[in-house]
């Protein structure tokens, strides 16, 4: 018998890139399910699929329902043993959908299987093969301490030290931009967490299917992503503000309170590391690292003095930031996976 796949793609203001998406799914057969969950998209998304005849379910949501609930929403209309999750800028190598769906086939103690995923310019997106975010990992994000030792186990530990990308192997995290995983494994784990806010959904995501099941990274499978194209719209403040969210929610739930707490503090500990780097570089005539910097500084000490846990997260889609973002945007990424 063929095995099938149910496709979900949640998008928001997504024209740029849907057609690549779908079409590229498009060449993975017809006996394939594809959802597109439409979060209130404004501009000419609808319209681009609608135009092209692309075979596919569209479910619009009046409003932005947020990534989370969207795939939710999508996982509810999965028809298929399993599900591909699939950001509408990511964009499947040939076969890549079959290799995945051939390695949960073969190896029924998997729940999740993820491929290798690079950007535009052909360099990996290591966040395809990652560890679970900890206080510490993201302390020594935060702290600059996994830029200064780079391959060092201690100090960067967001990422396995070393990896080898060419081989397959058992890891705790996959990237939501790109994941292939059991229907029946997803919905016995709840689903998607829908107050686990943008940027560490995928993340909480595996953690909870980590408990049911192994998570696969498999290169011989291969996606193409523009990483953040939502980002990019929404500018580099509304980013800061809610990677910093959500790695404040997510160690609030998985950590406990005073892990919370101490992010925190830690947080403000960075906006004045911020600060000073920025006035050394002010007074060593750097004047466009400087500027940098202090955005940095100041995007984290308003988190801090806004109240951490406040911040808004209902999420839209593409590279999974958020759309509900004109507040944040007017007040101003934690990534946080070792081989078995």
């Amino acid at each position: 018998m063929t095995r099938s796949f149910t496709a979900l793609v949640v998008t928001y203001n997504s024209e740029a890139t849907i057609l690549g998406c779908l079409l590229s799914l498009a060449e993975c057969g017809p006996n394939h399910q594809v959802v597109v969950i439409d979060n209130a998209s404004t501009d000419r998304t609808l319209a681009r699929i609608e135009g092209a005849g692309i075979k596919c379910e569209i479910i619009r949501n009046k409003k932005n329902a947020g990534f989370s609930v969207a795939c939710n929403q999508g996982l509810a209309k999965a028809s298929h043993e399993f599900t591909l999750f699939l950001n509408p800028d990511a964009v499947l190598l040939p076969d890549s959908a079959g290799t995945l769906l051939s390695f949960l086939v073969a190896n029924p103690d998997y729940v999740g299987a993820g491929p290798y995923i690079h950007g535009d310019d052909g360099t990996v997106q290591r966040a395809c093969a990652r560890r679970h975010l900890s206080l510490w990992s993201a302390t020594c994000q935060l702290l600059w301490l996994d830029q200064l030792w780079r391959h060092s186990r201690l100090f960067s530990r967001r990422y396995y030290q070393p990896f080898d990308y060419d081989r397959p192997v058992q890891v705790e995290c996959i990237s939501g931009a790109a994941m292939m995983c059991r229907t029946d494994g997803v919905r016995t784990v709840g689903g998607f967490d829908e107050t686990v806010p943008l940027y560490l959904d995928d993340i909480d995501l595996c953690r909870k299917l980590g408990r049911v099941g192994k998570i696969g990274f498999v290169p011989t499978a291969r996606v193409e992503h523009v990483h953040n194209v939502s980002g990019r719209q929404i500018g580099d403040r509304a980013v800061r503000s809610l990677s910093l969210e959500a790695s404040y929610v997510y160690l609030r739930k998985h950590a406990g309170v005073m892990a919370a707490v101490t992010y925190r503090g830690i947080v403000l500990l960075a906006s004045v590391q911020a600060w000073i780097a920025a006035m050394l570089m002010y007074a060593g005539h750097r004047y466009a690292t400087a500027s940098r910097l202090y955005v940095r500084a100041s995007c984290f000490l308003i988190w801090v003095v806004s109240g951490a846990g406040s911040t808004r997260h209902s999420l839209g889609s593409e590279a999974r930031p958020d759309s509900s973002l004109p507040s944040l945007a007017r007040r101003s990424s934690a990534e946080a996976g070792l081989p078995k």
